[in-house]
């Protein structure tokens, strides 16, 4: 006995270190999958301030160093549906180590180029591995019970990359020299490879298993993913092409300067609205989060195409950064549920690539109207989209929840009704669907005369009151 009581406490200590290693683990798993893409946020906003430098460096001009911009967009965009697959095939752990491992090389690569052919060719390969971030969030934060939760994380990550956004461009700003842009990317190297160690205990969803599916599944799961690719495509050409076009509409209009304060006033309401909406996501319906989301559309497009001028393009800006937290993050949470577990990955590709194509082909095709002064004119397509859109995704919380049920946080109680029992555990949570709302026959319990094996506190005061009465 006195061995087996040693034993004990050493037992515990040890089990409780090792849930503490794990849970440490966990979370700092979680906070490496953010800086995985913040850096890639970073990486991407930070080409452009180092143009200038790279020119005389690189011996070439802005137009051409202008391809790799456009090079890191494509290669992001072709990868984006291949990673999907891999992170449904392979799972997301695996998937992501090789793109982050992928992308660290790319960036040193970029740290040490010489020339622009090589530097464009390293620059798309960047862009197609940090693509792999997309689905993988997805599909990590897609396990996540509740919609509430789900939301909250993906909050989470639009503040983390909307700050890095912000202040990439600003630190960068404030470096001066020939070759300060090889420290730029020597750092996002050695952060990407400091990611992959961050990630290493990242918690692996179960692969699901392809059910059999009986005749007409395909039919359905094909408009499934026309309606992924449709919403991808509309928010594509709100979401991104409306505040790409803010800048040139100043400049077609013949505003001198004001360019980067309406692309920092972007992001300070993507950052801003993002912190108000881990409140919200907790107080309001996803039907509301999205309606919120494209009235602010709705309404930058009919500022913006008032009158052309800074006093217009900066609250249009905010409100595009707010409908990006509040109508972005939801369909995030929820788009994907249209189509089944095992395909959750390559949705999130889909619905990100659609957007992508089409926020470019709107861009081309706006840009030269806004050279020509037709700012209504495209401001106003602007608005008729995102009315679209949000009629579009009003339905879309409650045909995912008809089609994959929400799993409840907190079990059913044994006894009981289920408010009773929600009210007495602090929750606001709804019954689950098709749940028993009855309470539940009381339990018999037979009396027992007193022995060895029912020596209750209870039982054992009332004994010598008995032995009194018996004397």
């Amino acid at each position: 006995m006195s061995q087996g009581g040693s034993e004990r406490p050493g037992a515990a200590c040890s089990a409780r270190s090792t849930r503490g290693e794990r849970a440490g683990a966990r979370a700092r798993a979680e906070w490496g999958l953010r800086g995985a893409a913040a850096i890639a946020n970073a990486d991407w906003y930070a080409t452009a301030p180092l143009l200038a430098v790279l020119v005389p460096v690189l011996r070439t001009d802005v137009a051409t160093l202008t391809l790799s911009i456009g090079g890191h967009l494509l290669g992001h965009g072709i990868a984006l549906p291949v990673w999907g697959r891999l992170v449904d095939r392979f799972g997301a752990r695996r998937a992501l180590r090789a793109g982050l491992v992928v992308a660290a090389l790319a960036l040193a690569g970029s740290a040490l180029c010489a020339t622009v052919g090589v530097w464009i060719a390293l620059r798309t390969l960047t862009g197609a591995a940090f693509a792999v971030v997309t689905p993988v969030t997805a599909v990590h934060y897609g396990t996540a019970a509740t919609g509430v939760a789900r939301q909250q994380a993906f909050a989470t990550l639009v503040t983390v990359s909307s700050a890095s956004a912000i202040l990439a461009p600003l630190l960068i700003g404030t470096l001066d020299g020939p070759t300060v842009w090889r420290l730029v990317f020597a750092a996002l190297a050695l952060l990407t490879a400091g990611s992959v160690w961050a990630t290493w205990a990242l918690p692996e969803p179960a692969l699901a298993e392809r059910p059999v599916r009986g005749a007409g599944a395909g039919a359905v799961r094909h408009r499934r993913w026309c309606a992924v690719a449709a919403v991808g495509a509309l928010e594509g050409a709100t979401l991104l092409a409306l505040p790409a076009l803010l800048a040139p509409a100043l400049t077609g209009a013949g505003v001198g300067g004001g360019q980067s304060a309406v692309v920092v006033a972007y992001g300070i309401g993507v950052f801003v609205s993002s912190l108000w909406l881990r409140h919200h996501v907790r107080l309001w319906a996803a039907r509301s989060l999205l309606g919120l989301g494209g009235v602010c559309v709705v309404g930058a497009s009919l500022v913006g195409g008032q009158r052309v001028s800074l006093t217009t393009l900066i609250p249009a800006a905010v409100l595009l950064g707010v409908a990006w937290s509040y109508l972005h993050t939801t369909l995030q949470a929820w788009l994907p549920r249209l189509l089944p577990e095992e395909a959750r990955g390559t949705a999130a590709s889909v619905f990100a690539t659609s957007g992508m194509l089409s926020g470019a082909l709107s861009v081309a095709l706006a840009a030269p109207l806004l050279t020509r002064g037709m700012s209504t004119e495209v401001f106003t397509a602007g608005a008729v989209a995102g009315v679209l859109l949000t009629v579009g995704v009003l339905p879309l919380p409650r045909r995912c929840q008809d089609r994959c049920p929400e799993r409840s946080p907190l079990p059913r109680p044994a006894s009981g009704s289920w408010a009773a029992a929600t009210a007495w555990r602090g929750a606001k949570a709804p019954p689950r669907r098709g749940a028993d709302l009855r309470p539940a026959p009381p339990v018999e319990t037979a009396r027992r005369p007193l022995g060895t094996a029912d020596r209750t506190p209870q039982r054992l005061a009332e004994t010598p009151s008995k032995f009194a009465d018996a004397k």
